[in-house]
């Protein structure tokens, strides 16, 4: 796991310049065609505008992945949630802009945006999580481990044993 937890900051560091890369590609292989005013049926066509969509999704969704590695390295947090947010990133960097070419030519395939849209979602979502609450993970896990100990381990008779106080239970005064 904590393996896992230190690629993948260097896989959205990768995947970011890739993307960067290839944004600055496609933008050379578009730009050679942008000037025929009917190409992809014309500048307001829908294929078009998809294709434009891919290039640019290339770029940004590679800086966000950039981003994302900048602030796993600025903020160093010991949490799963780091490699599932990284994750989603590169999940929505790779999706998104295959998802334009494919709706581009095929218009029915839009429900397919719905996997690099909550994927970027999550990992945005996730990334600010563990920013705002760095142990809300540990802290979940161990609510969910206490209480599932406590309903395991039936009180014997005279046992007062209690479990220790958490967010579920007030402390004692």
């Amino acid at each position: 796991m904590k393996a896992m937890m230190t690629l993948t900051p260097h896989l959205n560091l990768i995947v970011g310049w890739l993307g960067i890369l290839l944004g600055f590609l496609t933008g050379l292989a578009l730009g050679m065609c942008f000037h025929r005013e009917g190409w992809l049926g014309g500048y307001t066509s829908h294929q078009r505008r998809l294709y434009r969509l891919g290039h640019i999704s290339l770029a940004a969704l590679g800086m966000v992945n950039l981003l994302f590695w900048t602030t796993v390295n600025a903020v160093p947090v010991a949490s799963p949630l780091v490699a599932v947010a990284g994750w989603a990133l590169i999940v929505g960097a790779i999706s998104m802009p295959l998802c334009c070419v494919l709706m581009a030519h095929w218009p029915r395939t839009r429900l397919f945006f719905a996997v690099p849209v909550l994927s970027l979602i999550a990992g945005a979502a996730l990334t600010l999580t563990v920013l705002v609450w760095p142990d809300a993970y540990s802290q979940a896990r161990n609510t969910v481990v206490m209480a599932s100990h406590h309903y395991r381990q039936p009180c014997q008779s005279g046992d007062s044993q209690q479990p220790p106080p958490g967010p579920w239970r007030p402390q004692p005064f």
